[in-house]
């Protein structure tokens, strides 16, 4: 610290008087020399000084006021305010340069000392009594302005990567009076989530009291579990008290903050915030500029991480309490637009979370007409909001001044057809398009047709005409791989799979001649070329061909499949990657095709028949005129079906380590990555992948099936045989046991009928709820709630469906 001081000795403050009186008229003063002086260090600030016109610094002999009253009058003149400030935002500069913050922080307190009452709680930085910072206080005349040393001290730390010190000095900053420019603060925010993304990928998650306590509602900085996140929303909101420019690129950046912190809730009310204060800016007569427009890109981020938050039924405490706070975000943004505060045209990807949001019996905090908190069901508010939405579309042009474009409308169609089975509703969007003039595009088709084929309508299935090979050519022309998704999903339903399978040389170019054998070496490029269909597509084929049960042709697609997923990783030639992952349903249907397999070859005996031949197979060799008969080993045959499903159970497990390690690669390497919707959906074991993998896990079942009662009563008598003697059934197949110890891993309770032959070999309190009657005999029941839906699919009113035509859709 002294050495610093010695080197500001240089800078001259001439004629600068300290504040404070009966004190000696020193230029710094000192308690005691620690460290002895540089000359040279001198020389140089002072050379940078002259060439700013600033006096020469003044010599021991000149400072003493006897040799100044036997030299007469000087001649020096004193530095005037500016030059201090400018002269202090010099030595800044120099201590930032070699690091010295503290130093730095010395001289702005300084400054703010001469013309500020003896406070602590006014100073920067981390001084906390007037005692401490007295004995190294700088003198400086009252009246220097504080603003270009505090913007010198703010950008040299954004510099050094001190992003929390410049959030706190900005804040200091901005209370005190000093403004600062939003480019600034969008640099500082810009540095907080490079720290962010720096750090732990590790969250805190909020309390559940906190979760159900109405005062999660309010926008409070202190509730941050992230220090970075509070620091952001306290300058944000000293910002707006003192009614400076917020940019567009702010917002972006502090949700951007929220979103990677894992503070959704706060992500969600920071948009709030901005379109309360758009709303207030347009009600004012002068158009002030202080506040930017919501846009897409400032609602996105926050729906991609409800999506995440909300795309698996919880299992542990930790997923529970992200689930009720993606659902209270979700509920938040419902809220937004049920009180019509959100006036964007584009909020289609907002519908789409909205549309997606689970059905439960969870509850959320909303607010309500009359501006008190009340506790709701979430999935009972938010289609009510939607709804509500719907039906203000028919009072466009009396009341509601709400303008959708026409992705929002898509959007708002397929949640009435595919959601609520309803067609009242969707014929009130359907409506508003044609008001508005939106032209039918295939997305709108593909809506309509598959609403047609899940309530079973042939009056809403707008391509009447039959699909054929060239129209699958000409979608993929177009590159429109939803479209391509639509017509291979409805070809699917109306099980037309040989039109597929016809398309597939021209969908998949080179597919008829390439073996598996030259996929599984990596000899062939062609499914590379291919890569850009992304899972949606390839799911939709592999289903065609495992429905059709071509047997050999779903194995080769399916190593066609992981060859043009490895390819996705891999940056384009303008450095951007797309990545994307097969998710687990493709799995699940490689299983269904080796069970389909299986049964196929006990049908026809062929594996019997195979095993016969070569086991009686023999060559005869000759060697030095003598003829020797030896049995060869049997050629290696192809593995049975249900080895190679669980090759497929033992990828799988592999599969979510080898994404996440590829992703952290991609973060380490810099790669720019582009990221689609449902292109990557980590593959995970779920309930109907562990459903269709303990078909290859029991021994053929000889008897008749008997009741739940029945097993649940052998499970009841085995275990009291076992607790009393110690004897063990017969033991189960070794698959069984490793596929029971991942159920039991992922948190699923084991079906009814494995249970009895696990007693003994895993702990009997991991089975689940043994003295309930769920899950089932066999497989696990899952999402009783779409169960409960499907029941209900045809129970619309089938009175006016008949009517429902583009023609006479105004009749509703």
């Amino acid at each position: 610290m002294q050495h610093t001081l010695q080197k500001l000795a240089g800078l001259a403050f001439r004629g600068v008087v300290r504040p404070w009186p009966s004190t000696p008229r020193n230029i710094i003063p000192r308690a005691r020399p620690i460290i002895p002086p540089i000359r040279h260090q001198f020389q140089a600030i002072s050379t940078a000084l002259s060439s700013r016109n600033a006096p020469s610094p003044l010599s021991s002999d000149e400072a003493n006021p006897e040799h100044r009253a036997e030299s007469g009058p000087s001649s020096d003149i004193p530095l005037t305010l500016a030059a201090q400030g400018r002269a202090a935002a010099f030595a800044i500069r120099q201590l930032l340069h070699e690091k010295n913050v503290a130093d730095a922080y010395v001289i702005i307190n300084s400054i703010r000392y001469a013309d500020l009452p003896k406070t602590a709680d006014k100073f920067f930085g981390s001084f906390t009594s007037m005692k401490e910072f007295d004995s190294i206080a700088l003198a400086f005349s009252p009246g220097v302005s504080p603003r270009l040393p505090c913007h010198t001290l703010l950008h040299g730390l954004l510099r050094l990567g001190m992003a929390d010190k410049a959030s706190k000095l900005a804040s200091d900053m901005v209370s005190s009076g000093i403004r600062v420019q939003c480019r600034t603060i969008e640099a500082i925010y810009s540095g907080l989530i490079h720290a962010s993304q720096t750090q732990s990928a590790l969250k805190e998650l909020p309390s559940r009291e906190e979760l159900e306590s109405p005062g999660i509602l309010h926008l409070d900085p202190s509730k941050a579990l992230d220090k970075r996140t509070g620091f952001a929303i306290r300058l944000l909101g000293l910002v707006r008290q003192s009614r400076q420019r917020r940019s567009s690129r702010m917002f972006k950046l502090l949700i951007t903050l929220c979103v990677i912190n894992g503070e959704i809730i706060l992500a969600s009310l920071l948009f709030g915030v901005l379109i309360r204060d758009c709303q207030a800016r347009h009600a004012q007569a002068n158009e002030a500029l202080e506040t930017p427009k919501p846009t897409y890109a400032h609602v996105a981020d926050i729906c991609h991480l409800a999506d995440d938050y909300l795309a698996n039924p919880p299992t542990s405490y930790g997923a529970k309490l992200q689930y009720q706070a993606g659902l209270q975000a979700l509920a938040n943004l419902a809220n937004f637009l049920d009180q019509q505060l959100i006036q964007m045209p584009n909020i289609a990807r907002l519908l789409s979370s909205l549309c997606h949001c689970p059905r439960g019996p969870d509850e959320v905090w909303v607010t309500g007409v009359d501006g008190n908190i009340i506790r709701v069901q979430a999935y009972s508010y938010i289609n009510g909001v939607l709804d509500k939405l719907i039906d203000s579309l028919s009072k466009v042009r009396k009341k509601y001044p709400i303008i959708l474009d026409s992705d929002s409308c898509h959007s708002l169609l397929g949640y009435s057809l595919n959601n609520r089975y309803s067609i009242p509703l969707a014929a009130k969007v359907w409506r508003y398009m044609l008001l508005m003039r939106f032209t039918e595009s295939n997305f709108t088709h593909a809506i309509l047709d598959r609403a047609g084929e899940v309530l079973d309508l042939t009056q809403l299935r707008t391509l009447d005409n039959p699909i054929t090979v060239n129209d699958l050519k000409q979608i993929k022309h177009t590159g429109d791989n939803y479209i391509l998704d639509a017509y291979l999903r409805r070809l699917i339903a109306e099980g037309r799979h040989g039109t597929i399978i016809a398309a597939l040389p021209s969908l998949l170019p080179g597919f008829d001649k390439i073996t598996c054998r030259s996929l599984r070496l990596g000899f062939t490029r062609s499914p590379c070329h291919t890569s850009d269909y992304g899972p949606v597509v390839f799911g939709a084929l592999l289903t065609c061909l495992v429905q059709a049960k071509q047997f050999k042709k779903a194995e080769k697609l399916f190593l066609w499949i992981r060859v043009a997923e490895s390819h996705s990783w891999q940056p384009d030639e303008n450095g951007v990657v797309t990545p994307w992952c097969i998710p687990i349903h493709i799995y699940t249907n490689m299983i269904h095709l080796y069970e389909s397999m299986e049964v196929w070859e006990k049908k026809h005996g062929r594996r019997v028949k195979a095993l016969q031949r070569l086991r009686h197979q023999s060559n005869v060799v000759e060697v030095d005129g003598t003829i020797f008969k030896m049995k060869n080993e049997p050629d290696r045959m192809t593995p049975s079906p249900r080895e190679c499903a669980m090759d497929i159970y033992r990828m799988v497990k592999d599969a979510a380590p080898a994404i996440e390690r590829k992703l952290s690669q991609l973060d380490q390497l810099g790669l720019q990555a582009k990221i689609e919707k449902r292109h990557l959906d980590i593959p995970r074991p779920d309930i109907p992948f562990f459903n269709a993998i303990l078909k290859f896990a029991r021994r053929p079942f000889k008897g008749k099936p008997q009741s739940v009662y029945y097993y649940h009563r052998q499970f009841r008598q085995t275990l009291d045989t076992y607790l009393a003697t110690g004897r063990l059934r017969r033991a189960p197949l070794p698959v069984l046991l490793e596929i029971a110890q991942d159920l039991v891993e992922a948190g699923i309770p084991i079906p009814l009928l494995y249970r009895t032959c696990l007693i003994g070999r895993i702990p009997t309190e991991k089975f689940g709820n043994a003295d309930d009657i769920w899950p089932g005999i066999v497989t696990i029941p899952y999402d009783k709630w779409r169960a409960k839906g499907k029941r209900n699919l045809r129970l619309q009113q089938h009175l006016a469906t008949a009517e429902f035509s583009p023609a006479n859709i105004l009749t509703y």
